[in-house]
């Protein structure tokens, strides 16, 4: 009789050798907050990595919240778990960046 795992614990679907990776997700100009918020409410986990920022305008300085990606953000996905799909569908992703016709895992230790 074949052993299972115990209760609680995490199994690896056969078709995903790569499992939970991070994805590079870019953006509409300026809606990286926008769009990280809409994937968080569909339930995936997200990073966007952000700094404050002086900005001078109008001999006005200002400090403001800035990306320190602009027009991108990571997203938590396992593509055989995942309706990753759903996430260029998204209201602020421009598109999953792929390589093919799936999306690219960014290396491991970048995130």
């Amino acid at each position: 009789m074949p052993s299972s795992p115990p209760d609680g614990a995490a199994t690896r679907p056969a078709g995903s050798p790569e499992g939970r990776r991070w994805r590079l997700v870019r953006t509409h100009a300026r809606r990286e907050a926008f769009a990280a918020e809409q994937l968080q409410r569909q339930g995936f986990r997200v990073f966007l990595p952000r700094q404050m920022k002086t900005v001078r305008h109008a001999r006005r300085i200002t400090v403001a919240l800035a990306a320190y990606f602009p027009s991108y953000l990571f997203v938590e996905l396992d593509l055989a778990e995942d309706r990753w799909r759903s996430v260029g569908g998204t209201l602020g992703v421009a598109h999953l960046v792929s390589q093919g016709e799936r999306p690219a895992a960014v290396p491991r230790g970048v995130v």
